[in-house]
């Protein structure tokens, strides 16, 4: 990763800081920082550090390394300026990540509906973190989430032309009526069949009753399990009672936690205690 060109710099912490330094000081203290920032530490060796702060005797340089750094085995560190760079680096991939998703989303030529579903599957943690560690590889960021937007892309569209072909063979069978005709299908995306978005799923989970820590990674996983199928039950029949179906969708998860927290307690008489349920588990769909 290329090194960062830049580091934060507060005028006024500055100018309080250095109000009673001698100006070749203030001079030395400017160019030992972009000295750290560049290189890292700056070395012990005061003969090495003197060619850096060109101008200034090596009296002044060690007034001010003693007065603004601190000194290891390792060489001289400015403690603010290192805090200022670790911060930075760990805002940078947050902002990497998140400007990538965006300049996809607005030059894609996608819906408005598929962009909202992409834009509420997108963790940006998943993206910036690997096993709890900051991710620094900035084009790796760039790359894994081109990825990601490009199946998710390809999902959305192969389903909503699985949806729009259904969408033509019914009307055309409402087209020729007549004796014997084809039992309607409602049309995705008209106002035969009402779908919700996801902030109105996560409010009636919440008025369902479900637990105030679980509504929203339970209603998400409703929202984008259905968003993906076109709003299709697995007979390929369309929900035409969205509310109906996330009651439904609930009952069943909550019976299925009742049948293998049974056969937990069933195990445990000969095994002992059941394992705890990972979290999550209880309403996978």
């Amino acid at each position: 990763m290329a090194k960062d060109p830049a580091f934060l710099f507060y005028s006024k912490d500055f100018y309080e800081g250095t109000r009673m330094m001698l100006p070749e000081e203030r001079a030395c203290y400017v160019d030992l920082l972009i000295y750290q920032h560049q290189n890292g530490k700056i070395p012990n060796d005061l003969s090495r550090v003197v060619m850096y702060c060109s101008g200034v005797s090596s009296e002044t340089v060690n007034r001010v390394l003693n007065q603004k750094f601190n000194q290891t085995v390792d060489g001289w560190f400015n403690q603010r300026l290192a805090k200022e760079q670790e911060n930075r680096g760990e805002r940078q991939p947050k902002k990497v990540a998140s400007a990538t998703l965006a300049g996809l989303i607005s030059s894609s030529k996608i819906g408005k509906r598929e962009k909202t579903t992409i834009k509420n599957a997108f963790k940006i943690d998943d993206f910036i973190y690997d096993n709890n560690l900051i991710i620094k590889d900035l084009e790796l960021i760039k790359s894994n989430i081109k990825d990601w937007f490009k199946n998710m892309v390809n999902h959305l569209v192969n389903n909503k032309a699985i949806v729009n072909a259904n969408a033509i063979v019914n009307k055309d069978v409402e087209d020729k009526g007549g004796v014997g005709e084809k039992e309607k299908v409602p049309i995705y995306g008209t106002k035969e069949i009402e779908t919700p978005t996801l902030d109105e799923t996560i409010a009636h989970f919440k008025f369902l009753g479900v637990p105030t820590k679980d509504i929203k990674p339970i209603a998400e996983k409703f929202f984008l399990h259905y968003e993906s199928t076109g709003w299709k039950l697995p007979n390929n029949s369309f929900i035409t009672n969205w509310k109906a179906r996330a009651q439904v969708w609930l009952n069943e998860n909550r019976n299925r936690t009742k049948n293998e927290t049974g056969k937990q307690h069933t195990a445990s008489i000969k095994k002992g205690p059941p394992e705890p349920s990972p979290s999550g588990k209880f309403w996978d769909e």
